[in-house]
C-alpha cells in the first residue's frame, strides 16, 4: 500500500491492524507491504484469504479518508527492488 501524499501518522486503528495483519513499514507513514510468498509458506491455502487481507486494508483507510494505492512488485530471494516507488 502506498499513501498519496507526504507521509502522515497513521490512526491508531489502522497501524495496529497493519501491524496485526502482518504488513511491514517499508516507509512509515507512506509505504506498506504484505509479504504474500511468506505468508503462503505458513498458509498454502487459497490466495483470496491474502485478498481478505488488503481490502481489510483498503476498507480501513478509505473509512479514514486516507487516499492511497496498492502495487505488486516482485521479489527474488532475499533482495527487494521497488526503483519505481523509492
Amino acid at each position: 500500500m502506498i499513501i498519496n501524499g507526504s507521509p502522515a501518522e497513521l490512526p491508531a486503528e489502522l497501524s495496529s491492524t497493519l501491524k496485526q495483519r502482518g504488513w511491514h513499514a517499508l516507509r512509515p507513514g507512506q509505504i506498506y507491504a504484505l509479504f504474500w510468498d511468506s505468508i503462503l509458506v505458513v498458509d498454502t491455502s487459497d490466495a483470496d484469504k491474502l485478498m481478505q487481507r488488503v481490502m481489510e486494508i483498503h476498507k480501513l483507510a478509505s473509512q479514514f479518508g486516507i487516499s492511497h494505492m496498492f502495487k505488486t512488485i516482485k521479489t527474488s530471494a532475499n533482495e527487494t527492488r521497488y526503483p519505481e516507488i523509492l
